[in-house]
């Protein structure tokens, strides 16, 4: 997941430096869709309920199966102080 209003400005600054190469833009470690919909119930709306569907159920709505990916940031990381994306996520809420 990415916060983009902390990624893009380290985005130009890589464009101004002419950096190149494959670099994932995006804040290092995974959050999952209940993590942040818990942080939402906790921080912001208490009364918050909402249903998981199962693997089967998604199959049956999408037009492919579901997909979940974790970049690898090292590079990034290298380069800016980047922010771990479920500190990012409680300072949204």
């Amino acid at each position: 997941m990415t916060y983009l209003p902390e990624l893009l400005p380290m985005m130009v600054d890589m464009a101004i430096k002419k950096k190149t190469g494959t670099i994932n833009l995006t804040n290092p470690r995974v959050i999952s869709h209940n993590e942040i919909l818990n942080m939402y119930k906790e921080k912001v709306d208490s009364t918050k309920t909402w249903e998981n569907m199962t693997i089967g159920e998604q199959d049956v709505i999408l037009k492919s199966k579901r997909s979940n990916n974790w970049l690898d940031t090292t590079k990034l990381e290298g380069q800016y102080k980047v922010k771990g994306i479920r500190e990012v996520i409680e300072g949204v809420f």
